[in-house]
């Protein structure tokens, strides 16, 4: 945990110590969180950018867990290379990725493995809590199919199954 921007680049410094390839930050809230909700928001565009300066440094980049815009936003803003999940991507944020070369990962697979555990391994705080639209409803894969539209609209790079290379 980070209380601020310092404390952030202390951590994202460590972690390079320790052996990171790369960073993934959490930017949002998420699917299997027991205290946080889709809509949060985690980091500044300042914290984000800290973490993008210390993985420039090395040579490297950095990718976020994100669900909704603004903290797509923020850490588009920030330089971060990839998004995984966008869960809520709207046009106007899928544009300002494709501006910045941002790739995305939209992970169905995950989050429906996660929901859908055939073996009946599905973890106790996966499913519906108040304000959280996409856990445990019956719209969580149609707004990250809508995502994806977004996406394509947009004219950037997004990786999901399918023939060919990620684009």
């Amino acid at each position: 945990m980070s209380g601020n921007a310092d404390e952030l680049r202390g951590n994202v410094r460590e972690a390079f110590r320790r052996g990171a390839s790369f960073l993934k930050l959490c930017v949002t809230g998420g699917v299997v969180g027991a205290h946080d909700r889709l809509t949060d928001t985690r980091f500044t565009v300042d914290e984000i950018a800290v973490a993008v300066q210390e993985a420039a440094a090395r040579g490297t980049y950095v990718t976020v867990h994100a669900h909704n815009n603004r903290g797509i936003r923020n850490a588009v803003e920030a330089g971060a290379r990839c998004v995984e999940h966008g869960t809520d991507l709207d046009e106007a944020t899928a544009t300002l990725m494709a501006t910045h070369d941002v790739a995305l990962v939209p992970t169905f697979a995950v989050v429906e493995k996660l929901l859908h555990d055939p073996c009946g391994r599905r973890p106790r705080r996966v499913g519906p809590r108040p304000g959280d639209g996409c856990q445990g409803t019956d719209d969580r894969g149609a707004r990250r199919r809508q995502g994806c539209r977004s996406a394509d609209r947009a004219g950037f790079r997004s990786h999901r199954p399918g023939p060919g290379p990620p684009g």
